[in-house]
């Protein structure tokens, strides 16, 4: 493995671990302050609302009922996935009714008389088979590295069409809209994709100095492994003796799914050698290009390595990209919209970037004054003392039409601090107990804060670093509630025993209203079960980890130990702990209805058979549909707004073709997630 040593070349990373960091998407972390780095400032929104102030639309004023059992309204009230009412009423951006039809026409008569300028009542009748539920929540997504991505070619597992197809879109879009595991996804297939764009690049004259930049690869769910690797394992499968031979002119620049790997071919390196902000420091340590060149495998770990090329990219192939973020966060959101999705919430937001996003957010609204966005929660990105927020939480309010992105709305807020402990399990950085069961020997991933391992260890040291549960217990002290990466065995066991420690040091401040969770929280045995729920912590399931990498982690990754303790939703509901589904767009798709799917049916997409993967863990689809609404919103501290069709509540709602609800383990497989949605209503506002 190459190790650069760069000093401040590193500008995307705030952390101090070098290699061993496992901080979520550090590529387009990187490229996004490249662009903030590169574009003037911006004026603050909050400083002239002027720019922001929109001319009052029309109020909604809409009664929606079942049309005598033809449809079904489900409100998810109280957190009740079998909740039903005949009809509901929606005025202004709220549900000021729910109950049986009567009742709602009765309650519209009233609205018309109290308020004389009210346009027309809109009654929608559902027809056969419709049914309407309150609006979806994405409670872990990237909505500012997934985008940058976007622009780069697609090579990730997901997909109608096998990599290189010619008949496959060229929508930047359709990697995270994708719901379905690609047909015969291997290295094969990956080698010729990249001949085929580069071929195709090489037509655009304009382009004839560009690189080739691919975004999404995941070796763990290539079908190379684990019987056709040749000698190679996940971690070493691509490297330049794989990328030389589709080009030794053109450079090429591909991104794990993880976004923590790179993988390139000679020209980069040379472009790396060459570059003015790089030559002296690689020359101080290699001493010249043939031995740089020599120890260099084009395999590039974490932003001491990756950053040096991002920065050597072509100049006028960076401006393109970093002109393509606004349009290109505006596409992510429609495809969520499409999906389902009223409220996303980025789990791991900057302040620099959030800017970025509230101006973009802000200038389409001008532009499309009747296009109501998905609302958008966010988590500070921390993983130092110093990197606290100034601020002290609040739970979001109501977003007014005047200003709609004003920072504290429900539109825009923080509701939580972002630690990443690890990195991910498919890519074997999860921080383990226990060696992974695939090459190479005695791996047990990494961990982002300096462990201390003392002789009565075994494997991984058993104590959470000191300055890791310093961090947690000051967060919780400014009543700051914390969402904590841990994929790992062990990361999970730290992420723990920093939270039980916290609430002795805290306990003034209740563990209840802070709402901690732990992301993704892939591997649990009954003891970390009982003591999350004692605890009152609360998991987010990357529940994709069951549906796309069941099979690769049980006859693989981790073997019999996926089987015991993977995503394990039944036993979390058993012991009351409010869990919720998540994507963790772009490592894997916007959709909730396919999460719910895949928690219901737990069938494994990548084995022949679609086998089920622990079937004692399987939900209900009530419950699966009370994760994606009503839990969701309460990890997101937006419960009081939105999550169920209540009164009160602001009317974010979807009808559905179908009744997810009436879906169960056997007829849900590869259905549910493929459920339309017909019509969507933001603030009682359509979406489209």
């Amino acid at each position: 493995m190459l190790t650069l040593h760069l000093g401040s070349i590193d500008m995307a990373h705030h952390c101090d671990h070098g290699l061993s960091c496992g901080c979520h998407n550090p590529t387009a972390e990187a490229l996004l302050r490249i662009a903030v780095q590169n574009s003037p400032p911006a004026p603050d929104a909050e400083a002239t609302p002027a720019a922001t102030v929109l001319a009052r639309p029309e109020t909604p004023f809409i009664l929606i009922h079942n049309n005598d059992g033809k449809g079904t309204i489900r409100t998810v009230a109280d957190g009740d996935g079998t909740a039903t009412v005949e009809a509901l009423v929606v005025f202004g951006d709220q549900i000021l009714f729910v109950g049986t039809l009567g009742d709602a026409k009765t309650a519209a008569e009233a609205i018309s008389k109290n308020n004389p300028s009210v346009p027309d009542l809109q009654t929608i009748a559902l027809s056969d088979g419709q049914c309407v539920i309150p609006g979806l929540i994405e409670p872990h997504v990237h909505i500012t590295t997934s985008p940058v991505m976007m622009a780069w070619n697609n090579y990730s597992p997901f997909g109608d069409k096998a990599l290189g197809d010619a008949s496959a879109s060229d929508d930047p879009s359709s990697e995270m809209e994708a719901q379905c595991l690609r047909p015969d996804y291997c290295l094969a297939k990956l080698r010729e994709a990249i001949s085929s764009d580069l071929a195709k690049q090489k037509t655009d004259a304009s382009k004839s100095d560009w690189w080739l930049l691919g975004d999404g690869v995941d070796t763990s769910l290539m079908t190379d492994f684990p019987d056709h690797a040749g000698g190679k394992n996940l971690l070493n499968c691509i490297d330049k003796t794989f990328l030389d031979p589709i080009s030794d002119q053109t450079p090429i620049m591909l991104i794990s799914a993880s976004e923590h790997t790179a993988y390139v071919n000679t020209p980069v390196l040379k472009a790396m050698w060459k570059n003015p902000a790089l030559h002296e420091k690689l020359k101080k340590q290699f001493k010249n290009e043939e031995k740089f060149l020599e120890k260099a495998s084009g395999v590039l770990q974490e932003m001491d390595e990756i950053v040096p090329a991002l920065i050597s990219i072509n100049k006028r192939q960076m401006e393109s990209l970093i002109a393509d973020m606004p349009g290109n966060l505006i596409r992510m959101l429609k495809v969520a919209q499409k999906r389902g999705v009223t409220l996303v919430y980025d789990a791991g937001m900057q302040t620099s970037f959030a800017a970025m996003i509230k101006n973009t957010l802000q200038g389409q609204k001008l532009l499309h004054p009747k296009w109501p966005s998905p609302r958008i929660g966010m988590a500070h990105l921390i993983s130092k003392l110093d990197e606290l927020p100034k601020e002290s939480f609040a739970k979001p309010v109501h977003p007014t039409i005047c200003n709609p992105y004003e920072t504290g709305s429900l539109n825009f807020y923080f509701g939580s601090l972002k630690i990443v402990s690890d990195g991910s399990n498919q890519g074997l950085t999860g921080y383990q107990i226990d060696p992974y069961c695939c090459p190479p020997e005695n791996h047990y991933g990494l961990y982002n804060f300096a462990v201390s391992p003392s002789a009565s260890d075994k494997g991984t040291p058993e104590k959470a670093p000191a300055d890791f549960i310093e961090l947690v217990s000051t967060a919780w002290q400014k009543n700051w509630p914390m969402m904590i990466h841990a994929n790992g065995e062990r990361a999970i066991e730290y992420a723990l025993q920093a939270y039980e420690a916290s609430a002795i040091a805290n306990a003034d401040i209740s563990a209840t209203d802070l709402r901690n969770r732990i992301e993704h929280c892939s591997l649990l045995t009954d003891e970390r079960l009982e003591r999350i729920k004692n605890s009152d912590i609360h998991p987010s399931y990357l529940i994709g980890h069951v549906g796309y990498w069941g099979w690769t982690f049980s006859n693989y990754i981790f073997r019999e130990k996926a089987e015991e303790q993977l995503d394990r939703c039944n036993s979390s509901i058993e012991r009351d702990i409010c869990f919720t589904l998540h994507s963790d767009c772009a490592v894997s798709p916007l959709g909730p209805l396919r999460m719910m799917e895949q928690a219901v049916t737990r069938k494994m997409e990548g084995s022949a058979n679609a086998a089920v993967l622990n079937a004692q863990e399987r939900i209900t689809s009530a419950q699966a549909l009370v994760a994606a609404t009503y839990n969701a919103a309460w990890q997101c501290h937006a419960d009081h707004l939105v999550g169920s069709l209540e009164i009160g509540k602001l009317a974010d709602l979807v009808i559905l073709g179908e009744d997810p609800v009436k879906m169960d383990a056997q007829s849900a497989y590869m259905k549910m997630r493929n459920i339309e949605v017909q019509h969507m209503l933001i603030g009682g506002r359509n979406a489209f």
